[in-house]
């Protein structure tokens, strides 16, 4: 398809029209999504403008500015947004596939400057929506919702039955192409859901998108909110402990987890023992919320797909509890061994992919709280902060019938 009949899917209301310059928006709009952690954690989420711009001989050009990868919408600056020229990318939609190397290398082609960030993978999914401009986040409340056993059924009651919804497909070309038709096809639907992924508006300027993105956040949180989340994981007494005392265990076990992580890499460990961590690690409705599941597979790079749960009988033994941790350990490892073995995956899901590795991000223990491993301290409380999100996730999603996760064969892709 040539330029000229791209232009034929590129009306003008397509573009940022409004009196500011069109980046400067982005960016203060950006930035208002990511400072809050409810709907953008480290590195997450990412938003676009699509606007007229001039290339360098001074000839008008359609770009796309959409967020790059590796930077934080909380702290964006205008060179974090990569220029994607519309007229090269769009008439992509007419594929019927694109591999995720084949998209990353075509889409470092089509840049307004070769030193720019590399692109978003959903570049194409904010590229296909017709409208100026496209947030995109993980939004808990989002995901309460929408991680819950009855999905469709729970987003008709908080958002309404013309929110635009789309199963779980892994992020790439696929996806974009098929979020970028349902728009095409409904765009005055007051927003778009991905399943077990997140929530997606649009507007004609980013502040319009943005203010899209907040009602439905707070619909969806209000729903949730007025069936008491916060009462859904209640600790056993038996696992009861003083602060001094769980933080004498926790320091006793500390030494035994980072070795055992350590077996191969270094390793950080952050101990994490809020009220809400300790309501979560402390139930069995906890144990039975974390078995199934990340939230998201954004969530499974940093926390892997389960934590490993300790089961102890009484916290203060800490000699007991190191011991229940190494045959715990040992049986996650095996666990996943099993799950993850080249010849069982692709037998089951027909791909080569390779195997992650086997030892756990997250540790709980009842009575003890949450441990986070991580090659360094930021990523340890990275992974901390990802699952203090999850917990709030679960308990949401646990009053709406139950909370679930991907399927199997996802999680691994993921």
């Amino acid at each position: 398809m040539s330029t000229t009949e791209s232009a034929v899917i590129l009306p003008q209301d397509y573009l940022f029209a409004g009196p500011a310059n069109a980046l400067d928006e982005l960016v203060e709009w950006s930035r208002r999504l990511g400072a809050d952690p409810s709907l953008v954690l480290r590195g997450g989420g990412n938003t676009s403008v699509k606007v007229a711009e001039e290339d360098v001989a001074g000839r008008p050009v359609n770009v796309l500015r959409v967020k790059g990868s590796g930077s934080d919408l909380a702290f964006a600056k205008h060179a974090d947004f990569a220029g994607v020229r519309l007229d090269d990318v769009l008439p992509l939609i007419e594929r019927g596939d694109m591999s995720d190397e084949e998209m990353v290398d075509y889409l470092a082609r089509t840049l307004t400057d070769p030193r720019a960030p590399r692109p978003s993978i959903e570049t194409l999914l904010h590229a296909f929506i017709p409208a100026a401009a496209v947030f995109h986040s993980h939004a808990d409340a989002i995901l309460q919702v929408v991680n819950s056993t009855d999905p469709h059924a729970a987003l008709d009651d908080a958002l309404g039955a013309d929110i635009l919804r789309i199963p779980y497909r892994r992020p790439g070309f696929l996806l974009s192409k098929e979020v970028g038709e349902a728009v095409r096809a409904d765009p005055s639907a007051p927003g778009l859901v991905l399943l077990n992924h997140g929530l997606v508006t649009w507007g004609s300027s980013p502040e319009e998108a943005y203010r899209r993105h907040l009602e439905l956040v707070d619909r969806a949180r209000a729903y949730v909110e007025a069936r008491n989340p916060a009462a859904v994981f209640a600790a056993e007494s038996r696992y009861a402990l003083g602060d001094e005392e769980r933080r004498r265990a926790a320091a006793a076990l500390a030494p035994t987890i980072r070795g055992a992580l350590s077996a191969d890499r270094r390793v950080i460990l952050r101990h994490t023992d809020t009220p809400e961590v300790m309501a979560f690690v402390s139930s069995a409705r906890g144990r039975g919320a974390s078995a199934a599941g990340a939230a998201t597979p954004d969530h499974i790079l940093t926390t892997r797909v389960h934590p490993l749960w300790v089961e102890v009988d009484d916290p203060a033994d800490t000699d007991a509890a190191a011991g229940a941790f190494v045959r715990a350990l040992e049986t996650y490892r095996a666990d996943y061994a099993a799950y993850a073995a080249y010849a069982a995956y692709a037998a089951r899901h027909r791909t080569d992919e390779g195997l992650q590795d086997s030892f756990p991000r997250i540790v709980l223990v009842p009575g003890v709280g949450m441990f986070t491993a991580g090659k360094d301290a930021k990523q340890a409380d990275l992974a901390r902060d990802i699952y203090l999100h999850t917990i709030a996730i679960m308990a949401g999603a646990e009053t709406l019938g139950g909370y679930r996760s991907l399927a199997e064969g996802d999680q691994f892709r993921a």
